[in-house]
């Protein structure tokens, strides 16, 4: 099966969310202005990605760690590189040569898998085309896979620099509240859908559960609930105490086209029945 489109037809964050609704399996191509890249996915989640522009190689995001330095790292790459085309994936090398833990390859990989996605997401004039056939994507001992919630919220944070908010958020399952000493709410000048985002927190609903009752997306959600931990007027967890931050633009999230939209799900729908 192959299905192809338009970006501005149907955003990839979008196409995602669905391919992770129906469990699917395949790989994607996306072609922009920025390049090539692909996607591949496995039973609904993200496992691998590369791009001709946007991923960060996993040892730079281990030597900005600290947890390598450029002397092993280029060592370990001489050796990967001396092996031709046959050649090993880093994350496997270091860990077989114990210079780094595998729980730090697997959240190094993480944030790398969801800051290259999200980058790709960001192109809203490009094309796209998903196969099943030719499904195999680089192998590799240490896999991660991940959500489509933690692509965004992992993908967002990194890319628009959002370390300064010290919150480990990483689900769509995990349950904003209000800040302690928020009044007078009517006060507010918000955006309308932080708006939306905010009246629907209630200290029970997660972030799935408001993304469905607001008829959202979960990248409009994930961009709204960051701009509102910014401004300290919710956290997560217990104790959450944002710093007030000087906000940037917010990025202009896509709408995907109905039309579009349906044929694809119908497509799947088929598919799933007909197996």
């Amino acid at each position: 099966m192959a299905l192809q489109g338009t970006l501005a037809e149907l955003p990839l964050l979008d196409l995602l969310e669905i391919f992770s609704r129906y469990y699917r399996s395949g790989w994607l191509s996306v072609d922009s202005a920025k390049g090539h890249a692909e996607i591949y996915i496995d039973s609904g989640r993200i496992i691998y990605a590369e791009s001709e522009t946007d991923r960060k190689p996993l040892g730079k995001i281990l030597l900005g760690r600290g947890l390598l330095t450029q002397e092993r790292l280029d060592e370990v790459l001489h050796s990967q590189t001396k092996q031709g085309g046959g050649r090993r994936m880093l994350g496997d090398l270091l860990l077989e040569r114990g210079i780094v833990g595998q729980a730090d390859i697997e959240e190094a990989l993480a944030d790398q898998l969801a800051e290259t996605v999200y980058l790709i997401s960001l192109e809203s004039d490009g094309s796209f085309v998903y196969k099943v056939a030719g499904y195999e994507p680089p192998g590799s001992k240490v896999v991660v896979k991940l959500r489509i919630d933690e692509v965004v919220l992992r993908g967002m944070a990194r890319v628009e620099d959002m370390s300064h908010l010290g919150i480990g958020l990483l689900s769509f399952r995990q349950v904003p509240l209000l800040a302690d000493g928020v009044v007078n709410l009517r006060e507010l000048e918000l955006p309308p859908e932080e708006w939306k985002v905010l009246s629907l927190i209630d200290g029970r609903r997660n972030l799935d559960e408001i993304t469905m009752a607001g008829n959202l997306t979960r990248f409009s959600t994930a961009r709204a609930l960051f701009s509102l931990l910014g401004k300290r007027l919710v956290e997560i967890g217990i104790g959450a105490s944002p710093p007030p931050v000087q906000r940037t633009a917010a990025i202009q999230a896509a709408k995907p086209d109905p039309e579009t939209l349906e044929n694809l799900k119908r497509t799947l729908e088929g598919e799933e029945n007909a197996g």
